[in-house]
């Protein structure tokens, strides 16, 4: 009761601010961004709420949804070392307190293991998570188009490397062995190929998503 209990009061704050936090940011509705007095994004909130409970309708157990929750987590961790990556090549005179060692090797070996992750969450579990990831594009593209004062998206730089991405890793759970063979997935690739072809992914993505990088005008712009 507490662990579930606990992580569901963190997530619904941390949702919250996030969508507040894309409003502020223009890539979401306006009304996303309002706060109370006290500073409480409540409309971020009510909205967590109600699509918290929608994600609960496709979960035939709490285990599966945990699972959900910690492949979404991972995977949207995974474009952090891409970040880093991409941020000391345009800004490396920028005054860091904190610097990680070891250049490329931290922000891949990173990378890495979130692939690695969501791959291991198995497709019973990751055909929900693209789904959501691919409803999310669509209403990307709507506000996109019928929203105001949006902000530039820069297709090439992020549409380049994270399309390849996502439909990388999804066709690699698709025909990969977890949880089971039989379960919607194929089975084709074994335990052992699923670190390669793994391996193979977050490598030609890394490379393509630093060479596509914004020039480091429109950073500093």
């Amino acid at each position: 009761i507490i662990s579930p209990g606990d992580t569901g009061l963190i997530y619904t704050t941390t949702t919250s601010r996030i969508s507040y936090a894309m409003a502020r940011n223009k890539n979401a509705p306006e009304k996303l961004a309002s706060t109370t007095d006290r500073g409480v994004p409540l409309v971020s909130l009510i909205v967590g709420i109600v699509v918290g409970l929608i994600v609960f309708l496709p979960f035939p157990s709490w285990q599966q949804l945990v699972g959900f929750i910690t492949s979404a987590t991972v995977l949207s961790f995974g474009s952090g070392p891409i970040v880093l990556a991409a941020l000391r090549r345009q800004l490396p005179d920028q005054e860091r307190p904190f610097r990680l060692p070891f250049g490329d090797v931290i922000p891949f070996l990173a990378f890495y293991s979130s692939n690695l992750i969501v791959y291991w969450a198995g497709w019973d579990v990751n055909w929900k998570l693209f789904a959501t990831i691919g409803i999310g594009f669509v209403l990307l593209g709507v506000f996109q188009l019928t929203g105001k004062d949006k902000p530039p998206m820069n297709w090439r730089a992020g549409a380049t490397w994270v399309l390849p991405w996502l439909t990388g890793l999804c066709l690699i759970s698709y025909l990969g062995d977890y949880p089971n063979p039989g379960k919607g997935n194929t089975g084709t690739i074994g335990f052992g190929w699923g670190f390669l072809v793994v391996l193979a992914l977050t490598a030609l993505v890394y490379v393509i998503a630093i060479k596509v990088r914004l020039p480091r005008e429109q950073i500093e712009q």
